[in-house]
């Protein structure tokens, strides 16, 4: 669990302070025909995507971070499980949800900077951010992590509902006693 908050704060942190010094700096080439920092404010979300909705497209937004964050914390926590290459993917993901949140939050959009030139592709002109970087790459290893364990998922989940049908309900349990007091 300590593990899991260690690397949410860390990851968060890491991507707050890389925002706030690059955007202290100019936009530049760092490394000609391949990587760039261009400077921008998304309103949208990847590529773009309903960047011109304003407000309604903030309110979604983080909405959508704070309902993700709450889902994925939860069932992090009920799972009471100490394996560290969870805990770890996890806090990269979120820590880069709340990264972007708290973007949206104070900026009205996700501060973006990093842009590699080497792909000269219409769809892929764009910038993103370190956020986005924690988020993929954590979404990726969470995959990993289902698919390595898929099947011990599978056999918690019978065990739990294999409980659940053996064990009497409140009404059942109150049934059974008022029969005996008979």
């Amino acid at each position: 669990m300590l593990i899991f908050v260690i690397s949410f704060c860390a990851f968060a942190l890491l991507d707050v302070l890389s925002k706030t010094f690059v955007f202290l700096g100019e936009n530049g080439v760092i490394i000609p025909n391949l990587f760039s920092v261009y400077k921008t404010i998304n309103t949208g979300a990847g590529w773009g995507f309903l960047s011109g909705a304003g407000v309604f497209a903030r309110i979604f937004f983080c909405a959508l971070a704070v309902a993700v964050l709450v889902i994925v914390i939860v069932w992090f926590f009920r799972r009471r499980d100490n394996n560290k290459f969870l805990a770890i993917s996890l806090g990269m993901f979120c820590g880069g949800v709340f990264g972007n949140l708290y973007d949206r939050a104070v900026y009205g959009g996700v501060r973006d900077f990093i842009s590699f030139d080497l792909i000269n592709a219409p769809f892929f002109n764009t910038s993103f951010n370190l956020a986005d970087a924690f988020i993929t790459v954590g979404a990726v290893l969470l995959l990993v992590w289902f698919l390595k364990n898929y099947k011990t998922l599978d056999e918690e989940a019978e065990s739990e509902a294999k409980t659940q049908r053996d064990t009497p309900s409140a009404a059942e349990g109150e049934a059974k006693n008022e029969d005996k007091a008979k």
